[in-house]
């Protein structure tokens, strides 16, 4: 039976072959692969991941690679992309997982026999040399997209309105990390060569060192609730930004994709702020609590109750998301 890394392998590769739609082809592929929810999430990520950032992906590649990649079998080529993105943008995939299991891969898929060494040595190259890479200076394979596209934004926006709407794209995506498809990177790199520093972005999400404090001392709170669950009851006032981005901080942490936050605010409610990144819809658990959102990111307020009684409805509410799961 395939895994999840051998499911966005095999679409990577036909979409390269084939010129199949990622998505259509994925959707197949996991379907007839039987993935569980978990094992589809991640082949999902790791093919439009790849996708998303190929041209930056072979830039490094090729600096690494003594054979040119166009030169390589095009499951070879996709192997090192699928390996690559795993190395520099999945920190919850440990090295050593993502290099044995495109080894592995490489032994299956490879006509070449010395293709599997080829891999492991690419790809131990990559882990030693990552942190001195240095990004390409044009900004078309810095956002892998079409050079014209970049041209374009160019032309149709100053400085900034350009880093007003990266600021925002930053914010809604958790840094690309969620609900980011290849529209988005084509949106950034628009906004990136229109003159938003990145840089200026970044500072205006800086917390000061009070805020910071306050955001770990919410994760200090933080109990495991099942299996990739955590849950963070704080019995006093904090800022709804800083609940928010202890909930996101928290998704960083290994072991845990799914993240809810509570705290009494001063007029009596209870408000709850809960963040996904695997196969728990917050939406739907927070909707039994009045609330709402979408499948990533969620809140709800609960008006007449203690912190430490709405603590149980959402425990409550996440069993019997689960049992109906």
């Amino acid at each position: 039976m395939k895994q999840a890394r051998e499911v966005a392998l095999d679409a990577l590769t036909a979409c390269e072959r084939q010129g199949a739609w990622s998505d259509g082809y994925l959707k197949k592929a996991i379907g007839g692969a039987k993935l569980d929810g978990r094992d589809a999430a991640l082949a999902t990520r790791l093919c439009f991941g790849v996708l998303q950032n190929r041209m930056l992906l072979d830039f490094y590649l090729s600096k690494l690679c003594a054979t040119p990649l166009h030169k390589l079998e095009a499951s070879i080529r996709n192997l090192l992309r699928l390996g690559a993105y795993q190395l520099l943008y999945l920190n919850r995939v440990p090295d050593h997982a993502a290099v044995s299991e495109a080894v592995s891969l490489a032994r299956k898929k490879a006509k070449n026999p010395r293709a599997a060494g080829l891999v492991n040595g690419v790809l131990r190259s990559l882990i030693r040399q990552r942190e001195a890479l240095e990004p390409p200076a044009d900004l078309f394979t810095r956002y892998s997209h079409p050079q014209w596209l970049v041209d374009s934004f160019v032309a149709r926006l100053g400085r900034e309105e350009a880093e007003a709407l990266l600021a925002g794209m930053v914010l809604d995506t958790k840094q690309f990390t969620m609900r980011t498809g290849s529209r988005t990177f084509e949106a950034a790199a628009f906004l990136r060569r229109s003159g938003a520093d990145t840089g200026d972005v970044k500072k205006l999400f800086q917390n000061d060192l009070e805020g910071t404090i306050a955001k770990y001392d919410i994760i200090q709170n933080a109990k495991m609730y099942h299996e990739g669950i955590a849950v963070a009851k704080v019995d006093h006032t904090v800022g709804r930004i800083t609940a928010a981005q202890a909930a996101d901080e928290l998704l960083n942490i290994s072991g845990i994709d799914t993240s809810f936050v509570l705290f009494p605010d001063q007029e009596g409610r209870v408000i709850l702020s809960a963040r996904s990144m695997g196969d728990v819809n917050v939406q739907v658990v927070l909707e039994k609590l009045g609330g709402g959102g979408n499948a990533a990111t969620a809140g709800a307020q609960v008006p007449g109750k203690g912190v430490d009684e709405v603590n149980d409805m959402l425990l409550q509410a996440i069993d019997a998301y689960l049992e109906e799961e």
